[in-house]
């Protein structure tokens, strides 16, 4: 955003100089010139600090954005309370004026010394203009644009089958409104995650893949949706036709990776899922140097949004 520098300051300038040169003429040179610098500086700093982000039509923008919520997409850390989640720095989110499906989202990026997010690579075209409503969504789970439905804002994402590491976990805030103060939003969960407890028959055993199979109850477990801001936690996920009947855990990206299980200690697997009610639950998973294999378990399961449901014991052979 340019930045004018105003005329008023010039006019000053020019008055305190006449003023030092006329009153003050037997004084010593060395002292005009300390009161004539210091009269200087003192009005830069006041034209520095008159730098609010109002553009030149008077418009304001701030560029601060603070979001407060039980948990995010990445950095977990599991305990006797569940799922723990934290913000890491560089990481970034995507902000949407709501109902304005011809606007382009921007882009802001998580300072962990600040604790808020501001524009990525100091953009202006990123700031937040104050009076306007936005909300905010990861910056990789969702579409390159929304749409706005019933005069809602819809955003169109994807919790992926392969991503059970809850690494690109799907959220959204609520729809918050820029004051000159600064912003402030509320992210929400919109899945549900499920833990899976597991041990091993063998000494040794490493596991390559875990995953949940939902085809037995003809529900789906994962794919593409549409969410809106307004109050996610109590409005239906419209699901489209690319969905999936699982839901997948990888221990990495590499092809060798995989985790050590123990025979007498409890490994916690955790997926992410829709929510829903499903009839029946199985479980496919495959161990170093063995076959893939299936348990039918038979087991209803109920997933909430943004809580954990956890499973029984299984023992994987």
């Amino acid at each position: 955003m340019r930045q004018v520098l105003p005329s008023q300051p010039l006019l000053i300038i020019c008055l305190m100089v006449e003023i030092i040169g006329s009153k003050h003429f037997k004084t010593e040179k060395k002292m005009r010139k300390i009161t004539f610098f210091a009269a200087v500086t003192l009005v830069l700093v006041a034209v520095g600090c008159s730098k609010d982000n109002t553009a030149d039509n008077g418009v304001k923008y701030v560029s601060e954005l603070k979001i407060n919520f039980a948990g995010t997409r990445v950095d977990y850390t599991h305990d006797s309370s569940g799922l723990k989640f934290a913000w890491v720095d560089g990481e970034e989110i995507k902000i949407w004026e709501d109902k304005n499906a011809d606007a382009d989202y921007k882009v802001y990026r998580y300072s962990a010394d600040e604790g808020v997010f501001r524009p990525a690579e100091n953009r202006d075209e990123y700031k937040l203009e104050v009076g306007k409503r936005y909300f905010a969504t990861p910056y990789e789970i969702t579409a390159e644009s929304i749409s706005v439905v019933d005069d809602k804002s819809v955003a169109h994402m994807e919790l992926e089958p392969d991503e059970g590491c809850l690494v690109r976990l799907p959220m959204i805030s609520d729809v918050f409104e820029v004051t000159a103060q600064g912003a402030q939003a509320n992210m929400h969960h919109i899945v549900g995650i499920v833990e899976i407890p597991v041990k091993a028959a063998n000494t040794g055993a490493k596991l390559l893949y875990l995953a949940l199979n939902s085809e037995a109850s003809g529900s789906h477990l994962t794919g593409f949706f549409d969410v809106s801001p307004i109050d996610p936690y109590t409005h239906a996920l419209n699901y489209d036709d690319d969905v999936n009947y699982e839901s997948i855990y990888y221990p990495g990206e590499e092809d060798d990776a995989y985790i050590d299980l123990s025979t007498t200690e409890v490994t916690s697997i955790f997926v992410p899922v829709f929510p829903g009610t499903y009839s029946t639950i199985d479980l496919e998973y495959e161990l170093v140097d063995g076959d893939p294999k299936t348990i039918n378990t038979n087991h209803e399961l109920v997933v909430e949004r943004g809580k954990i449901t956890k499973i029984s014991e299984f023992t994987l052979e």
